[in-house]
């Protein structure tokens, strides 16, 4: 059989770690069926490596309360999570910065608007307050009817 003929492959043998199962199932079938066993071996082993870092401390079990079953994990040791998600932060900024930033114009424009608005309102009803009149024998009421 050639390279480009690939015979459909058994379904892989991940069941004992969840994270590879909900992985293979989450693929579309045309790109399961297209791994060669040779690939999907070497993802599972993969990514079974990459979730299996050992803790200096690790206490794992399961506590049963009346009718629940609840578990508890401890975890400690070295922080080696500072690197990976720091590149994870950075991918959601790159990521979002397209997008936000239009949105974030948008908001920051309404928002001033509405701040300009409540300003002037204001500066009217102190100069209203302290009886100064900007334009003799015309007030605001006035002007506004003539726009309406």
């Amino acid at each position: 059989m050639s390279n480009s003929e690939k015979s459909p492959v058994a379904e892989p043998s991940f069941e004992n770690d969840p994270f590879c199962k909900a992985l293979f199932e989450g693929l579309p079938p045309d790109i399961r069926s297209s791994l060669s066993r040779a690939q999907i071996d070497a993802l599972v082993t993969t990514l079974s490596h990459m979730n299996r870092r050992k803790s200096r401390i690790d206490i794992r079990g399961e506590v049963s309360l009346f009718f629940q079953r609840y578990y508890y994990v401890f975890l400690a040791g070295p922080d080696r999570r500072r690197k990976v998600m720091k590149t994870l932060v950075n991918r959601r900024l790159n990521t979002l910065h397209g997008g936000t930033g239009v949105v974030l114009g948008v908001v920051y424009f309404f928002v001033f608007s509405i701040l300009v608005v409540m300003v002037a309102f204001l500066l009217y009803k102190i100069k209203s307050f302290l009886d100064i009149n900007i334009f003799p024998d015309r007030h605001l009421s006035d002007i506004l009817s003539d726009f309406f």
